[in-house]
C-alpha cells in the first residue's frame, strides 16, 4: 500500500513470433514451473509463455486456443464476433480458461475451452471448446419475452433479476474453495443517457460485480450458475442423528436418521491439483520425473539438478524452469545432459529460464525442428549462447 514500492516497467512486447499480446484484459497464471498469458486479440484467446523475471518480455510464440465459431458467440443483430475477458482455473488435472462472449449487454456470457494440464498447453490441438455457455441471461432471469432485448422492448418491472453476466475472474473464499466473480446488470437498474442513450448496452454505466460459489459436476466440469436451494437444500439444513453409547471396550457407533434425498445436483469438493507432484526425498543420481521433464540429482548439498530430457520426446515445446521441488525443498537446474533432446523431431519452442546454467552437453539438441526458437534470460544471452554452441543446435536455430 506504499507507492513508493511501485514502478513501471514498461509495455509488454511481442512474441517470438513477433506477434502483439492483447491491449487489454491480459491474465497471468503458473503451472509447473512454466508461466503464461493468456490474452484476447482480434476478437479470438490468445496464449504464450513469459519468464517471470521478465514479464515484460514473452518467451514463447501467440498460439490461438479459441476463435468466435459457434453462434453463442455473436450478436446477431450488431453482426459483432467477440471473446475477451479470459479466466483461469485449474483444477483436478485440467485447465478451465473461460472467457466473456457476444455484446455487453443481454447477451453477454461466460463461455469456456479447457485442456488436459498434462498435455502441452502450447499446442492448439491440446485446447477444447465447451458446447455451451455455462452463464447467461437465461440463468440469471426469471422470465425473458423477447429473442431481442433493445431499449425498446424491454420496458420498467418486465424482468426480474439480473443478465448479462461475464468478464469474470476467480478467486477462492475463507475455506479456499474457488469463487467466480463477474460483472453483470440489473434489469431495474439502467443509466440511460449517462455516457449516451444506449440503454442496458455498453455505454450504461449500470454495471455491478456479482459473485457466486464454483462447483463442479460428475464430469470435472465447472458449475458456475447453483442458486443457494440447489447449493444446500432445505432439507439437508437440519440433520438428526442419534448417538448410542455402549460401555466397555467397544467402539460408539453412530446412527443416522436420513434426511430426504435432495432434487439438486450434488457438487464434488474441489481438489487443487494445479501443482505438480512432489517426487519425494532426493538422492544422488536418481532421475525424477515432475512435470513434463525429467532431471537428475547432482549434488544434494548444494541443491543442484540437471536437465535428462522430456518425458514425452513427440512434445514441441521445452521449458526449463530455473528450479524444481524435490521432497519439499529446492533444487537449482545447474546442466542440460547430454543428448537430452536428441531427435525430438516436433521440438520447436525452447525456453530456458534457469540462471544458474554451467554446463551443456553435447548433441544435446541434435536431431530437433529445423525451425525451433530458443528463449534465453536477457542478462545470460551471451554466456547461453556460447554453452549452446556446437550442442546440435540447426544452422537456422533462432537465439534470443
Amino acid at each position: 500500500m506504499d507507492k513508493n514500492n511501485w514502478k513501471y516497467d514498461g509495455y509488454v512486447g511481442e512474441t517470438t513470433d513477433n506477434q502483439k499480446v492483447g491491449a487489454f484484459d491480459t491474465t497471468y497464471f503458473e503451472y509447473d514451473g512454466q508461466c503464461y498469458y493468456v490474452t484476447p486479440r482480434d476478437t479470438k484467446i490468445f496464449i504464450t509463455t513469459v519468464d517471470p523475471e521478465d514479464l515484460t518480455t514473452p518467451t514463447g510464440p501467440r498460439v490461438q486456443i479459441s476463435g468466435p465459431d459457434r453462434s453463442f458467440e455473436r450478436n446477431l443483430g450488431s453482426k459483432q464476433d467477440i471473446e475477451e475477458g479470459p479466466g483461469v482455473l485449474l483444477h483436478d488435472g485440467r485447465i478451465f480458461v473461460t472467457y466473456s462472449c457476444a455484446t455487453v449487454d443481454m447477451h453477454y456470457g461466460v463461455c469456456l475451452v479447457y485442456a488436459d494440464l498434462k498435455d502441452d498447453l502450447m499446442d492448439p490441438e491440446s485446447w477444447h471448446k465447451y458446447q455451451a455457455p455455462l452463464l447467461t441471461t437465461a440463468d440469471l432471469t426469471s422470465t425473458v419475452k423477447e429473442g431481442v432485448f433493445t431499449k425498446d422492448t424491454t420496458e420498467e418491472g418486465e424482468y426480474e433479476g439480473i443478465f448479462g453476466p461475464g468478464h469474470n475472474s476467480f478467486t477462492v473464499d475463507e475455506n479456499g474453495n474457488p469463487v467466480i466473480v463477474y460483472h453483470a446488470r440489473d434489469w431495474d437498474d439502467s443509466y440511460p443517457g449517462a455516457t449516451g442513450d444506449n440503454k442496458y448496452g455498453l455505454t450504461d454505466p449500470g454495471r455491478h460485480a456479482y459473485a457466486n460459489s464454483v462447483h463442479f459436476g460428475a464430469d470435472g466440469f465447472p458449475v458456475f450458475n447453483m442458486t443457494p436451494e440447489q447449493i444446500l437444500s432445505d432439507d439437508l439444513r437440519q440433520i438428526t442423528m442419534n448417538i448410542q453409547v455402549k460401555s466397555g471396550k467397544e467402539k460408539p457407533v453412530p446412527t443416522a436418521v436420513p434426511s430426504p434425498k435432495p432434487e439438486s445436483p450434488v457438487a464434488i469438493p474441489p481438489q487443487d491439483t494445479a501443482k505438480p507432484t512432489d517426487p519425494g526425498k532426493a538422492k544422488k543420481g536418481k532421475v525424477y520425473t515432475i512435470g513434463k521433464n525429467k532431471y537428475r540429482v547432482r549434488n544434494v548439498t548444494q541443491k543442484q539438478v540437471s536437465f535428462v530430457g522430456l518425458k514425452k520426446k513427440s512434445s514441441k515445446s521445452l521449458t526449463i524452469p530455473s528450479s524444481v521441488k524435490i521432497g519439499g525443498k529446492v533444487y537449482y537446474v545447474t546442466e542440460i545432459e547430454k543428448k537430452a533432446c536428441i531427435n525430438c523431431k516436433n521440438l520447436r519452442h525452447i525456453t530456458i529460464l534457469c540462471k544458474k546454467l554451467q554446463k551443456i552437453g553435447a548433441k544435446a539438441f541434435k536431431g530437433i525442428s529445423k525451425k525451433v526458437v530458443v528463449k534465453v534470460p536477457k542478462t545470460k544471452y551471451k554466456k547461453y549462447k556460447k554453452l549452446l554452441r556446437g550442442k546440435g543446435l540447426p544452422e537456422k536455430a533462432k537465439v534470443s
